[in-house]
């Protein structure tokens, strides 16, 4: 097995000039679309097409669960699907007086068949801001991060078996090195950071072509037999070949809002993949002065297509993360709000409004759900999404 390690939903219409509450409330039937059977996507209730009125609402069914809280709480941790259906949460940061965040080595399972914790033996050492890997046996590999401060690099690795439920030394990597995203395709398993590369063959890393700029979180796609990688500036594909051990640019073809040099604008705000060849990026783009932030952009990159399609304006979704559905559809979070994308029909539309801020790496579950664990705040429990 070759492994890399780089370092370097239904809602409503929302108006994209329309504040955070999508001009509708949680609840009043106002910000969700409807996809149900008997819904006519061609007229609303008064008669109008809906593309023609971006501010119309639609009929919601999704709701937000409120969970218990894990044995530890915290930030930055780890989190993967592990093969029994249950959610392994591991490490994370807490926050402190002095200096404001330690690493800990708590970690649970999370049963999305109950909505209940099962405390695990905690990690050999204290870990944060990590990344995580599914290995071919049903083990999972945590690699790198920060251990005690959340500035103190590491460059161990801690194997978790979940039929034990015991944790063993892994491989270590070369040299400590800041990681920001990780990918599991094939073969292939994948850590990207700033500047580096390394692939797991067996029980130790090789280091592989240094990447040719900055990765985004949640940057790397699986693309093929290769991999994408979602990079800032002004071509934001990059593509690496594991044969080649070499990387190429990406397509810089755009069908629509080619004035802004990309289709994403200035800034990649987040990352998700729609389909196994289609791949959702939204953007910020700036006006006159650079500072000042105008709209937010979305934009799909099609392996069978070749090129970049820009979309419409999008709604305020600043310091989000995208996920996938499975089903065509993407749900961006940011903050309290959540928004449904639609890239086939470049619509965008608001989720109920959760009850407090959401926090955590979410997780497309099997029902369809979205897991988010939380963070380490009392007023930043998990929760789960549910699409109606």
């Amino acid at each position: 097995m070759l492994a890399l390690v780089v370092s370097t939903m239904s809602c409503g219409d929302v108006d994209p000039g329309a504040g955070a509450d999508g001009s509708g409330s949680a609840g009043d039937g106002t910000n969700e679309l409807s996809t149900g059977e008997g819904a006519d996507e061609g007229v609303d209730e008064t008669g109008a097409d809906p593309s023609s009125d971006p501010t119309r609402a639609c009929e919601g069914r999704d709701h937000w669960r409120l969970l218990e809280s894990p044995p530890q709480p915290a930030v930055q941790s780890s989190v993967i699907t592990l093969p029994d259906g249950t959610i392994l949460v591991a490490g994370g940061l807490v926050r402190t007086a002095q200096p404001g965040y330690l690493a800990v080595a708590s970690a649970a399972r999370f049963d999305p068949a109950t909505d209940t914790w099962l405390p695990l033996p905690e990690l050999p050492h204290s870990r944060a801001l990590h990344q995580i890997l599914p290995l071919d046996d049903g083990d999972v590999l945590l690699v790198g991060g920060s251990g005690g401060e959340p500035r103190a690099q590491l460059a161990t690795s801690v194997r978790f078996d979940p039929d034990t439920e015991q944790w063993t030394p892994g491989p270590s990597l070369p040299d400590a090195v800041g990681l920001i995203t990780s990918i599991a395709h094939g073969d292939l398993r994948v850590v990207m950071g700033q500047t580096r590369a390394f692939a797991l063959e067996g029980a130790g890393w090789r280091e592989l072509a240094p990447p040719p700029a900055s990765v985004v979180d949640d940057g790397l796609i699986g693309w093929g037999d290769d991999l994408l990688m979602i990079r800032r500036g002004q071509n934001p594909a990059m593509i690496y070949d594991p044969i080649a051990d070499a990387w190429t640019e990406g397509p810089r073809e755009i069908d629509e809002h080619e004035q802004w040099g990309t289709p994403i604008g200035d800034f990649v705000l987040a990352v998700a993949l729609v389909e196994p060849d289609v791949v959702f990026i939204l953007g910020k783009t700036y006006g006159i002065h650079h500072w000042v932030a105008t709209q937010e952009v979305p934009a799909t990159f099609s392996r069978g297509a070749d090129r970049w399609i820009g979309g419409g304006q999008s709604p305020p979704l600043s310091h989000t993360v995208a996920r996938g559905l499975g089903d065509g559809r993407v749900l961006v979070m940011a903050g309290e709000r959540a928004a449904i994308y639609l890239p086939e029909r470049d619509r965008w539309c608001w989720t109920s409004e959760a009850p407090t801020q959401v926090q955590g790496t979410p997780v497309v579950l099997d029902d369809g759900s979205v897991f988010f664990p939380g963070g380490s705040a009392p007023d930043e429990p998990p929760y789960r999404w549910f699409p109606q």
